[in-house]
């Protein structure tokens, strides 16, 4: 990486990551917290919380934060996963100030103004936006229900981040301020600022408007996961007025693992564009499939996710794209993964990383993740490496994994019989 970073621990707790960068005129200013879906008692808290947090604090009114930096030509990003929060704004360099403000007065005084009203106007948009992203399109809940069925019930990766309906219409104010209290604390938070900046400002803004909160206890550690079982082959099947496609789920390693490289290369050799030994196989050869990728979510509490998503060729049948699927992955496990193959796959990892540490919301994505979920920042600037050591035998161990049928769920959409 080109940044020259500093970290520093404020007086309070918080981490910041100051990566100065001059070769563009914005700055990028992200703060993560430990506050994921993972962490909560009620479904939808904390990506209803992620909204209410948009929805002013003491000098703050409501929508004035997302105003004040598109009125410099900015814009602001927020996302909920399972294992944290993510807030981020870019904007010109002469923001920096501007956007520290704006995140210290909402992490120390968003609990007062936090009201019944804001709560409902929210509630409303997160059932449409839950209505528009998971609901109402086709294959909307294939994760959701991959999920429900690979992770146990109790298990804190067992329920999608957004949220069921009946849990964002029942969470309480007093849910969400609790969340809030015991996860939004300096010891939890994590606080990037990447670009053309001063580094000597930046941390004397940072000082200034974040460690000036008072400090909290930490959260406790969440409790053990409760033991993953095989899935034993679980079958999953929908059917509604939509083309048939299938979903294969599989739990992976937890990210930052050396096993989890591993299914990063694999599932890129897999399903990533129409250059891999499975895409050869399955549509060039046997001309069963029009589409198959694999999409991988890393998470860090006992085990990632891997989705492979399968489109059959009209005719074809799901248990006939099943079996081929299996029978080529099976074969790949034993003597694929050429080392042509594994050059590929891994330019293109590093030819995506490059193109995503480019951006100054890039790199503050990966530093804040990293910081929070895997110990250190420092390891954003060791993913190439690592990926470089996985070998043919780690690909093929991995590809052997995903082949047990004992070990996913298979999820099936197909058009409703007339």
């Amino acid at each position: 990486m080109r940044d020259r970073c500093t970290e520093l621990e404020l007086d309070n707790g918080v981490r910041a990551i100051l990566a100065e960068d001059r070769t563009m005129p914005v700055v990028t200013v992200a703060v993560r917290y430990g506050a994921g879906a993972r962490h909560e008692s009620h479904s939808g808290q904390a990506h209803l919380l992620e909204h209410l947090m948009f929805q002013g604090s003491r000098q703050v009114a409501p929508g004035e934060h997302v105003r004040l930096v598109e009125s410099l030509g900015g814009r602001t990003d927020a996302r909920t996963s399972m294992d944290c929060t993510y807030y981020a704004q870019t904007l010109p360099r002469d923001g920096l100030e501007l956007a520290l403000w704006l995140e210290g007065e909402r992490m120390g005084t968003f609990l007062d103004t936090a009201g019944q009203d804001r709560l409902d106007a929210q509630r409303k948009v997160v059932v449409n936006e839950r209505l528009e992203t998971i609901d109402n399109i086709p294959y909307g809940t294939a994760e959701e229900l991959l999920l429900a069925h690979l992770f146990p019930p109790g298990h804190p990766y067992h329920h999608h981040p957004i949220g069921t309906r009946n849990g964002i219409e029942t969470v309480s104010l007093d849910d969400l301020t609790a969340f809030f209290a015991r996860f939004y604390t300096p010891r939890n938070a994590v606080v990037a600022v990447v670009g053309d900046f001063p580094t000597t400002a930046a941390a004397t803004w940072a000082k200034k408007y974040l460690g000036q909160i008072p400090a909290a206890t930490p959260p406790p550690p969440p409790p053990p996961e409760p033991a993953i079982s095989a899935t034993g082959g679980r079958r999953l099947d929908v059917t509604g007025r939509i083309p048939c496609k299938l979903f294969l789920g599989h739990r992976l390693a937890p990210a930052g693992t050396p096993a989890f490289d591993a299914a990063r290369l694999t599932s890129v050799m897999l399903g990533h564009g129409r250059g891999g030994p499975l895409w050869r196989r399955l549509a060039h050869a046997r001309d069963l499939v029009t589409d198959l990728r694999f999409r991988l979510t890393p998470l860090v509490g006992g085990a990632s996710l891997g989705i492979a998503e399968i489109t059959p060729r009209p005719g074809v049948t799901p248990a006939a794209v099943e079996e081929a699927y299996q029978e080529e992955l099976t074969a790949f496990a034993s003597d694929g993964c050429t080392d042509t193959d594994l050059r590929w796959a891994t330019t293109r990892l590093e030819s995506g990383w490059a193109a995503r540490l480019e951006t100054t919301g890039g790199r503050a994505e990966e530093l804040t993740w990293h910081a929070l979920l895997t110990g250190t920042a420092a390891h954003t600037g060791q993913i190439l490496p690592r990926l470089r050591e996985v070998t043919a035998a780690d690909v093929r161990r991995c590809a052997a994994a995903w082949a047990d049928p004992a070990e996913r769920v298979v999820l099936t959409y197909q058009t409703r019989s007339p």
